[in-house]
């Protein structure tokens, strides 16, 4: 072979390094470029969850200072009823320090508060009482461990909700722990709070993302940045992509890690908005919840009627019952509707003298055909010739009526023969007493804990709300109602004071 033709060991040799080498640096830029890319990625995804997160704790406080407000027209100056709604709220989030009322008097403002501490400055307290109302007159003060905010219910009365900035950054970071840093400002460039997280040098730039928070009262802005290759070089990696199988083992766990991750946080952000979607479906959930029952039983009473009218010869006073009954139905949903516009309005509406025993009796009426279908034996003992209490009627109905139907649905997993339903009215003291009871097995802990919680619930596709609004028309009627386990089953305890009507 000429010597042209043969090749040459050593250039044989300083090619292959060459063209290893080659790779090596070729596959190290792929890898290292990937693994940037999937970092920004994930970031963008874990940022966008806690863009999620704040806004809707944004908008959740935005809505407890419109409810306060709106309480505050309704019951001017009930500081149990404020009280107890101020309770119930912080316990539902945990980014409220406190839930605070200022009246403004002679000598200066008052302070009412869930958990004491020290009471905003006068000159914040003016500033927010001069404000028009709505969202646009929140009030922003920051505070060494996080801020306030402020919401006027008129010129005398502020309303003041006390924002942990702790709490808030481990909300924010709850779906990305591995955050370089996290804050929110106020969109003129004050920093209401700011959590930071040491990270290794890189000769890259941070990835960052900044957004507005899309709320009206509350426009703040979150930053975060995160490291730009998250955990660093993958020189693991990098060591087994020099060799053909060890590069085809760590691409395949590589790409299978990638995907679980992916998914799990896309899964994430659907759950972020499906969150926010379901808040909006709340307030109108609640009224279907009030209306539900007299609307069934028109229906029920209307079908009663046509078929005694069908009949050969037609039953015309089973008929004739059948249609006075769906009247009565549809005069009390006309009834609720009234109640609920006198409930958002200013002014509440005149008490009436009511007698709890024919509330109770209306209550069973309207139940009777639930309890036939459910085989439910009810065991009345009503006290007679008790006292009225002063209130509405159709609102205590709808009392009875929720938990009269909760008891029903407790009792549907204790067999047929064991299903007792107890209703008791006593007098004690100056109080009208009302017991519902069940044997359908009682409360668990968290459930007793959080029975009367807005939006908790223990049944599937439950809203949470009919024993948050019934416990809100007992106190509105100065009353109590309270949860306990008696026996095998729960009792619901309905208190209320001996009065007339005013």
């Amino acid at each position: 072979m000429p010597a042209a033709m043969r090749l040459n060991p050593r250039l044989f040799l300083l090619g292959s390094v060459l063209a290893w080498l080659a790779c090596c640096v070729l596959f190290a830029a792929w890898l290292i470029g990937n693994e940037r890319s999937r970092t920004r990625d994930d970031f963008t995804t874990q940022a966008r969850i806690a863009y999620s997160i704040l806004t809707q704790r944004a908008e959740q406080q935005e809505a407890v200072l419109a409810s306060l407000v709106a309480l505050e027209h309704a019951m001017p100056g009930n500081a149990p009823v404020m009280s107890n709604f101020a309770l119930s709220i912080q316990h539902g989030y945990p980014q409220l320090v406190s839930v605070e009322r200022y009246g403004r008097e002679d000598t200066g403002w008052r302070m009412f508060s869930t958990n004491g501490g020290a009471a905003a400055p006068s000159r914040q307290l003016d500033a927010a009482a001069d404000q028009p109302g709505g969202t646009a007159g929140t009030q922003v003060a920051v505070l060494d461990d996080g801020y306030r905010l402020f919401r006027a219910a008129g010129h005398d009365v502020v309303f003041a909700l006390r924002v942990s900035a702790p709490a808030l950054a481990e909300l924010a970071q709850s779906g990305a722990p591995s955050f370089q840093s996290v804050q929110m400002r106020t969109a003129d460039g004050r920093t209401l709070w700011r959590y930071e997280h040491p990270a290794a040098w890189s000769p890259w730039p941070a990835l960052q993302l900044e957004k507005q928070l899309n709320t009206r009262g509350q426009p703040f802005v979150m930053t975060a940045t995160h490291a730009p290759l998250g955990a660093g070089v993958p020189w693991g990696r990098l060591v087994l992509g020099w060799s053909i199988l060890g590069a085809a083992a760590a691409l395949a766990a590589w790409s299978m890690a990638q995907y679980r991750s992916r998914t799990l946080a896309q899964r994430q952000l659907r759950l972020a908005q499906a969150t926010r979607i379901n808040a909006m479906g709340e307030v109108a959930a609640g009224i279907a919840h009030e209306l539900n029952q007299p609307l069934t039983a028109v229906l029920a009473n209307t079908q009663a009627s046509v078929r005694w009218l069908e009949d050969d010869p037609p039953d015309l006073v089973r008929a004739r019952e059948a249609a006075s009954g769906a009247v009565q139905q549809a005069r009390r949903a006309g009834a609720i509707l009234k109640r609920l516009r006198e409930f958002i309005s200013p002014h509440t509406g005149a008490a009436e003298a009511v007698d709890l025993n024919r509330v109770v009796d209306d209550a069973l009426s309207l139940m009777s055909e639930t309890f036939r279908q459910r085989q439910i034996r009810v065991v009345r003992n009503m006290a007679p010739n008790l006292p009225t209490v002063a209130g509405s009627a159709v609102a205590f109905e709808q009392v009875i009526v929720n938990l009269l139907l909760n008891a029903a649905d407790a009792l549907l997993h204790v067999p047929a023969p064991q299903r007792a339903l107890h209703i008791d009215s006593t007098l004690d003291g100056p109080q009208v007493v009302v017991v519902v009871r069940d044997s359908g097995g009682g409360l668990n802990a968290e459930a007793l804990a959080r029975v009367f919680e807005p939006f908790y619930t223990t049944k599937e596709g439950g809203m949470g709300l009919g024993l948050t609004i019934c416990e809100s028309i007992i106190h509105e009627a100065g009353g109590t109602l309270g949860a306990a386990n008696v026996d095998a089953g729960a009792a619901f305890t309905l208190r209320l004071p001996v009065g007339a009507a005013t």
